[in-house]
């Protein structure tokens, strides 16, 4: 028996496919006219029709494209200007776009709101984009000291010296009668050293405009700016080093190129 070609279901694939290659480009289509207007600070009420023909999911999805190249061509000159910020302000509110954390533009907006901090803090000013919320934990703040930002689920790490021991020894035996031995020995143990970054606990991480904390129920520190050498970034994290002999330390799981553009801008506040 001969082997039967079974061509007739990808034949009805095909009108499928092409429909498909149609709708990407609409969406592409959608999606360029979108950020243009945007960046020519047109009103957006001309692409309503569009929208509103498509399901929610392929709104949501093409709005979620858009979203994230405006904000993309926004941060090409590493700052968001003036103008940038109003045309995506007008973008979220006449789309009505969901920026709770559960959302699909959630991970966008989270970079948006980050990139408004960093431009506050590059302009002196204290950042009140959004409100951190402490009520976790207790803060004893200074006066005029304000919260900038807080991240959660963080690692302390500190370094650490562990010593071990390892022992060696030597010896001769000496025949002092037939089947009878004499044996001396002596022993040295020689302390070996090793020095690493150890996690020290989890918890939360507080920037605020004088002060780094570090807050969890194993262990709290606070860290004054004042008492920084210097401040290294890491892409997972930051790491610190205060004057005289302190051990270094460094905070990890968190957005370290935030973090770091935080600690070292939060001393020039106008507070």
């Amino acid at each position: 028996m001969g082997i039967i070609a079974l061509i007739y279901p990808i034949k009805c694939a095909l009108p499928f496919v092409m429909q498909k290659a149609r709708d990407v480009s609409a969406d592409k289509e959608l999606c360029a006219k979108t950020v243009e207007a945007i960046e020519n600070n047109t009103p957006l009420n001309f692409l309503d029709n569009e929208y509103a023909q498509k399901k929610a999911i392929e709104r949501n999805c093409t709005l979620a494209k858009s979203f994230s190249e405006i904000l993309n061509k926004s941060m090409e000159d590493g700052i968001i200007t003036d103008e940038e910020e109003a045309g995506i302000q007008n973008f979220i509110e006449h789309f009505n776009i969901d920026i709770t954390p559960s959302s699909s533009f959630y991970e966008t907006y989270d970079t948006y709101i980050k990139m408004l901090v960093i431009k506050d803090l590059l302009n002196g000013h204290l950042p009140t984009r959004i409100e951190m919320s402490t009520d976790d934990f207790f803060l004893n703040l200074e006066k005029d000291e304000s919260v900038i930002w807080c991240f959660s689920q963080c690692e302390f790490l500190e370094e650490t010296t562990h010593t071990t021991y390892v022992s060696k020894g030597r010896g001769s035996s000496v025949r002092i009668a037939k089947g009878l031995y004499l044996r001396s020995s002596s022993a040295t143990t020689t302390p070996i050293k090793s020095t690493g970054m150890e996690v020290k606990a989890t918890g939360s991480l507080i920037i605020t405009t004088k002060n780094v904390f570090f807050y969890s129920t194993k262990k709290s520190i606070k860290i004054p700016y004042k008492k920084v050498v210097s401040f290294t970034q890491y892409s997972n994290g930051i790491g610190v080093q205060k004057d005289g002999n302190s051990k270094p330390q460094a905070f990890i799981g968190i957005d370290g190129w935030f973090a770091y553009n935080i600690v070292i801008n939060a001393p020039n506040l106008e507070v």
